[in-house]
């Protein structure tokens, strides 16, 4: 009898053990879903509202009579010094109106002819004459398509979340495209102000050609990143180690052989980082690139 009750006991033991681990996971699997919905709602809010936002530029700004005309003159410009007075004309109708546009969060605002040429970049008019066609896919198909696009993709200099329109004469006539982006800056800023949620944008470094990362004339700054030797991290205020009193590195540093494996099946993903008697869900949302739809941050 004496050795029953000890095997009864082992049993419940066991059992209890059990049913409390299974609890455990089972709250776990909860969390990280709670935490992934979160995110994953953040993140389509913000693609939704900075489409929205550039719609809303190029209906008041950029589709416009007066506008084409001088859009028309730099398009068709038959000299060096026509095209040059045009460019110029364009800069000064639009200098006060991009800068509002800034404070609204946008990054590059970008002409480019029906070939892909560059025409004017406001946030570096004196680089222009390039072709696009190779780099910027998004471009090349709404010039051959005459269809908006929308998505993420990176560029000469940055990557930056696109919206690529097509721009038509009054008479219906195709005239060029134009671009309206935000960088990821802009969604770290909602997450890191707005809902207090500490975050890192990671690009994939294959986006970049060797060594381009460093170039001066990036329009934003990368380092590498201690998440993932794969990946670069985009700098700016928003992506501090430390965040809310969160050190972000510190809580990935013990999860490399987890957070690789995640980024290697390319899916949306959530870790616990248990330190210092504190638990921490971190979470990884994939950003696809819309012509490839390969995730590439």
């Amino acid at each position: 009898m004496k050795y029953i009750l000890i095997a009864t006991f082992f049993f419940l033991n066991t059992l209890l053990y059990y049913v409390t681990q299974k609890n455990i996971e089972q709250i776990a699997d909860i969390t990280f879903e709670a935490h992934i919905h979160e995110l994953q709602v953040h993140y389509e809010t913000f693609l939704s509202t900075q489409s929205m936002n550039a719609d809303i530029i190029f209906t008041s700004v950029v589709d416009k009579e007066g506008l084409k005309e001088k859009l028309k003159r730099l398009v068709k410009a038959q000299t060096k010094a026509q095209e040059e007075r045009a460019r110029q004309k364009l800069i000064d109708e639009l200098f006060d109106k991009y800068d509002v546009m800034k404070q609204g969060g946008v990054l590059q605002f970008h002409f480019i002819s029906e070939d892909n040429i560059s025409l004017l970049r406001m946030h570096k008019p004196s680089k222009y004459g390039d072709n696009l066609t190779e780099i910027r896919k998004d471009i090349a198909w709404v010039n051959k398509t005459h269809k908006v696009f929308r998505g993420f993709s990176q560029g000469r200099t940055a990557h930056a979340f696109r919206n690529v329109y097509p721009v038509f004469e009054e008479n219906g006539d195709y005239l060029c495209a134009v671009e309206i982006s935000y960088p990821s800056e802009i969604l770290q800023k909602n997450l890191n102000i707005i809902s207090k949620i500490p975050s890192q944008f990671l690009v994939d470094k294959k986006l970049f050609e060797s060594k381009a990362w460093s170039r001066e004339d990036l329009v934003l700054e990368y380092a590498p990143s201690k998440v993932s030797p794969n990946y670069l991290l985009t700098r700016s205020n928003c992506s501090d180690a430390k965040l809310h009193g969160i050190n972000i590195d510190e809580r990935l540093k013990n999860l490399h052989n987890e957070i690789n494996t995640g980024l290697s099946e390319g899916k949306t993903f959530a870790l616990m980082s248990n330190l210092k008697n504190t638990v921490v869900v971190i979470t990884f949302i994939p950003v696809l690139q819309n012509s490839t739809k390969n995730v590439v941050a």
